[in-house]
Order: structure tokens, then C-alpha cells, then sequence
């Protein structure tokens, strides 16, 4: 996925590859730091399987935000600043889902 996700920064948005390299580090160290907060959630809120349906369905919500990104991208002609927010908010979503 990382290196996939690299690829589409540098082409489709034409990011410089150290500026892509760097968003995708960020976003895998997010990805890597996320389950910290689930685990503080599940042991202090809600618990062990009600932390997991929270955070699998914001994770299903990152995905769905994904997939419409791009649909957004091919129907409409948005410019490319609001494509790449909403790339990157359905991005941080699919991290936080990861908690």
C-alpha cells in the first residue's frame, strides 16, 4: 500500500517523491501510533468489543470516504486542493480506524 500510495502522490497529484515519501511516513507512523489511543479507550470507556465495533466502523467510514474521493474525482471537476483534503481526511480516518 505504501509504495502504491507514493506512486499516486508523485503522478495523480504530482507531488516531488521526498514530499510524497514524506506524507506516507506520516501517515503510517499515524497508523502506528493510533492503536495507543484504542487501547486507552477500550480499557478505560468502553471496553474490548465496543472499542472494536467503534473503531472498525470509523475505519469503514475512512474507506467509504476513500472510495468517494475518487469517485468525486472522476464526475466532477472540483480543483485538485479540495481532492487532496478530502484524500487526506479519508486517509486519517482509515488511521484512526486502525486504533
Amino acid at each position: 500500500l505504501c509504495t502504491n500510495l507514493v506512486v499516486y502522490f508523485h503522478d495523480v497529484l504530482n507531488m516531488s517523491t521526498p514530499e510524497a515519501n514524506t506524507q506516507v511516513n506520516i501517515w503510517m507512523g499515524t497508523c502506528y501510533v493510533t492503536p495507543v489511543i484504542g487501547a486507552v479507550v477500550a480499557d478505560s470507556y468502553l471496553g474490548r468489543y465496543k472499542t472494536i465495533m467503534l473503531f472498525s466502523t470509523v475505519y469503514l467510514v475512512g474507506l467509504l470516504l476513500l472510495v468517494a474521493s475518487n469517485v468525486v474525482c472522476d464526475q466532477t471537476s472540483l480543483d485538485w486542493g479540495h481532492l487532496t483534503s478530502m484524500l487526506f481526511v479519508a486517509l486519517y480516518t482509515i488511521a484512526l480506524g486502525t486504533g
